[in-house]
C-alpha cells in the first residue's frame, strides 16, 4: 500500500499546477545537477506550459538532467508520444543542454530491445549521481501509474528497472518499475478531475488493487489532489 509523506488538497487544477511547479523547483534547487523525471497525460502537459513560462527563470536549464518514466512504442515522430508532447511544451522553449536530455528508445526494433537500452542509461547515469532528484506521475482513470498496467506481470518486476509492456493497451509501452521509481528523492503523484476519484479515494482507504496503490520510493512520496479528484 503506497504510504504518502504528504497529501497536498487543492480547490482547483490551477493551485494543484503551481505547488507542484513550486516542489519541482525547490528539489531542482537542492541538487548540484538536478535531474527530472517526466511523464505524460493533459494535467501533466498544462504542469510542462507552467514550468516554461511562470517558474522557467527559477530552474538551473543547462544542467538539468531529463528522462522519461514511460513511452509508448510508437515511431519517434508520433503525435501521441510522450517525449512528443514534453519537447513541444517544455523543451523547445527553455535552454536544457541536448546531451543531458535521455528519451525512451523506440526506434530499436521492439519494445524489449527499447527497455533493455534505457537501462544501460539509467544505470550509466548512477555512476555520477542518484537517480531523479524529483519524478513526475499522473495517476490514470484505472489507477495505472507510468506505463504500469493494470494486471500486467510488469507489476510483479522487482530487479530491471526498465520493462517492456506488450499488453494492455493498444500499443506496446516501455515504463520504468517500482524498483527505479523508488530511486527518487521526491516523487509528485499527481490527481486532477473527477474521473480519478473512485480510484484515489480506494487508494487513500488502502486498496490495493490498483498499479499505483503500490508506489514506495527512497525519499519523499507527495500527493498532490484537487476537490473534483478527492470527490470534495
Amino acid at each position: 500500500m503506497a504510504v504518502f509523506d504528504k497529501i497536498m488538497e487543492f480547490t482547483s487544477k490551477e493551485l494543484l499546477l503551481r505547488r507542484a511547479a513550486e516542489l519541482i523547483v525547490e528539489s531542482c534547487s537542492a541538487a548540484a545537477q538536478p535531474s527530472i523525471n517526466l511523464t505524460g497525460g493533459n494535467t501533466i502537459g498544462a504542469l510542462y506550459r507552467l514550468l516554461a513560462t511562470d517558474y522557467r527563470a527559477q530552474i538551473d536549464w543547462p544542467h538539468l538532467i531529463v528522462t522519461w518514466g514511460d513511452e509508448r512504442f510508437v515511431p519517434r515522430d508520433h503525435p501521441d508520444r510522450n517525449g512528443a508532447a514534453a519537447w513541444r511544451l517544455l523543451l523547445d522553449h527553455v535552454p536544457v543542454s541536448p546531451e543531458n536530455i535521455f528519451e525512451i528508445p523506440t526506434d530499436l526494433g521492439s519494445a524489449v530491445a527499447g527497455a533493455a537500452a534505457y537501462e544501460q542509461t539509467l544505470h550509466q547515469l548512477t555512476r555520477t549521481k542518484d537517480l531523479f532528484d524529483v519524478t513526475l506521475l499522473s495517476l490514470g482513470d484505472d489507477g495505472h501509474v507510468a506505463s504500469l498496467l493494470p494486471a500486467q506481470p510488469v507489476l510483479r518486476e522487482t530487479q530491471a528497472w526498465v520493462a517492456a509492456v506488450p499488453h494492455g493497451r493498444p500499443e506496446p509501452r516501455i515504463t520504468l518499475t517500482y524498483p527505479a521509481l523508488a530511486r527518487s528523492r521526491r516523487l509528485l503523484l499527481i490527481a486532477s478531475g473527477v474521473a480519478k476519484s473512485h480510484v484515489l479515494r480506494e487508494i487513500l482507504a488502502g486498496s490495493d488493487q490498483y498499479p499505483a496503490s503500490h508506489l514506495h520510493v527512497d525519499g519523499e512520496l507527495i500527493l498532490l489532489a484537487d476537490g473534483a479528484a478527492l470527490g470534495a
